[in-house]
């Protein structure tokens, strides 16, 4: 009986020793996973710091100091000499990247510097400024709003947006990377008028670039566009809206037809689009004919907003005297 018992009772003691190394090693298991997708997946987001141990291009490398007991000291640190320098990060997690930050010591003398980043060799860069020479050493009035800087040589307006709601017509204003989404935030509001229309009814020759401030949805763009026929090939309109460097939305108005130069021309195709789902905010609508063509004009543009500006080239050919308000120094 006592051999029964004594073996009743190393049963449990192993099997108890059992559910111990078990549960110890499930844990450990569970912690090993937790880690792995951590490091590796980033649930949660990370923040990833790089030392640049390889030489950049275009810059030199610091002198090594020496040390008290007679061996080196080397700072991580180079001198980028010439005008320009590009490195490429090799990022392991694909979530999206929210901030950058970066720290630049630099001697007076330069202009301007400019930090610009890309998603990849086909991207644009997207620059953001580091120093400005005229800015640093500018003693004008300043008002900060939204992290938009305002300056202005005689102190007439109490606040920027005091400034955006009657700017002067008889002064220049220059504008410094100024952020679009944050400045539409300050910009004051458009009407709800739902029957509100701008309409640029005037023929404009070859591609051009417009900026809209949406401050209802949806937003409806009615293009209407002629081709000349004067040259061989298909005449097609691309219209692509952007916000921030983001495509929000792409389209076409197709070729006439006609794609030999006889010079025969039909009536104007006319497009509605209307887009649903956006933001407010201030979008860049470009218009631009494939391969850079001129041989085509846009007859007539309509949207459902009150503010939109031309941006850049402006190439009017109606025969109609336009009154058009430009800050360009000089005219054609």
């Amino acid at each position: 009986m006592n051999l029964f018992n004594n073996f009743l009772k190393e049963l449990k003691y192993r099997l108890a020793n059992r559910k111990v190394v078990f549960w110890s090693s499930l844990l450990a298991v569970i912690l090993l996973i937790g880690y792995l997708l951590y490091r590796y997946v980033a649930p949660f987001g990370k923040t990833v710091f790089y030392r640049f141990d390889s030489k950049l291009p275009g810059s030199e490398n610091i002198v090594n100091l020496p040390g008290q007991t007679g061996s080196n000291l080397k700072l991580a640190s180079q001198v980028i000499k010439s005008s320009q320098t590009r490195f490429s990060l090799n990022l392991t997690s694909n979530k999206n990247i929210e901030t950058i930050q970066a720290r630049i010591k630099f001697k007076k003398g330069p202009k301007e510097i400019k930090l610009g980043v890309r998603g990849n060799e086909k991207d644009s860069f997207i620059y953001e400024p580091f120093y400005h020479s005229f800015l640093q050493d500018l003693s004008w009035k300043r008002i900060e709003n939204e992290d938009v800087s305002f300056w202005q040589r005689e102190n007439k307006y109490a606040t920027l947006s005091e400034f955006l709601k009657n700017p002067p017509k008889d002064e220049k204003v220059t504008v410094y990377y100024v952020d679009r989404n944050k400045l539409s935030s300050i910009l004051p509001s458009g009407s709800n008028n739902k029957e509100v229309k701008t309409t640029l009814d005037y023929p404009l020759r070859g591609s051009h670039t417009l900026f809209v401030r949406v401050d209802k949805t949806p937003l409806e763009l009615r293009i209407a566009k002629q081709d000349l026929n004067g040259y061989e090939g298909e005449d097609i309109l691309n219209i692509t809206l952007r916000k921030a460097n983001r495509i929000a939305f792409k389209d076409s108005v197709r070729d006439d037809g006609i794609t030999d130069r006889s010079g025969l021309i039909t009536a104007p195709q006319e497009k509605l689009f209307t887009i649903k789902d956006i933001d407010p905010g201030i979008y860049e609508i470009n218009l631009a004919f494939e391969g850079g063509s001129t041989d085509g004009l846009i007859s007539k543009i309509e949207l459902n907003q009150e503010k939109v500006v031309i941006d850049k080239s402006f190439f009017n050919v109606d025969t109609k005297p336009r009154v058009v308000y430009t800050n360009a120094t000089n005219s054609p």
